[in-house]
């Protein structure tokens, strides 16, 4: 229901699930069950700004992943970003400064994996790249993925969109619509 919102578990009641799930099924047990847990969110904006307190990541995480809209780009940061007031502080912009790749890559070593156990895998997914103007799509996403990889982020980014996407990895599966 709009206006309301769900509390989720305290980290360590994460955990603790955690470990009674790998005792009820053990490694060589299949299938293995799966736990998410969703640490944030972004007020369905494309990029967050986090406060220091966030995000809120289990101890016991294995894998954190961090979703970036594509649509950001070019949008100002009021317009894009979960409190585009830190955003801009951070990045020593203005509120009204247009969202570049560098500006939505800055944002994300700064935040999303804070917090993250140091052995737990990290992964960026990039959506929305449908939203990309067709012609320059190709240049968007290979910057973004550079600018991301050159600012400390994860080696592991998945781009996506609706008409389709890519991974972009060795190793990695491509992400077919």
């Amino acid at each position: 229901p709009a206006g309301r919102k769900l509390r989720g578990l305290p980290p360590g009641y994460v955990c603790r699930l955690k470990t009674l799930l790998e005792r009820a099924f053990p490694p060589d047990s299949a299938p293995s069950p799966l736990l998410l847990a969703e640490a944030d969110g972004a007020a369905r904006l494309p990029l967050k700004a986090h406060a220091a307190h966030e995000p809120v990541i289990p101890a016991c995480a294995d894998a954190v992943a961090a979703v970036m809209g594509l649509d950001a780009l070019g949008k100002t940061l009021a317009e894009a970003v979960h409190r585009p007031e830190i955003a801009a502080d951070l990045l020593g912009a203005e509120p009204d400064s247009p969202v570049t790749p560098a500006m939505a890559a800055a944002l994300h070593p700064a935040g999303p994996f804070r917090g993250a156990p140091p052995d737990a895998a990290r992964l960026i997914l990039l959506n929305r790249a449908d939203a990309l103007d067709p012609a320059r799509r190709g240049s968007l996403i290979r910057n973004m993925t550079e600018t991301l990889r050159a600012s400390g982020g994860p080696e592991n980014i998945l781009v996506r969109g609706k008409t389709g996407g890519c991974g972009t990895r060795s190793g990695m599966p491509h992400a077919r619509s």
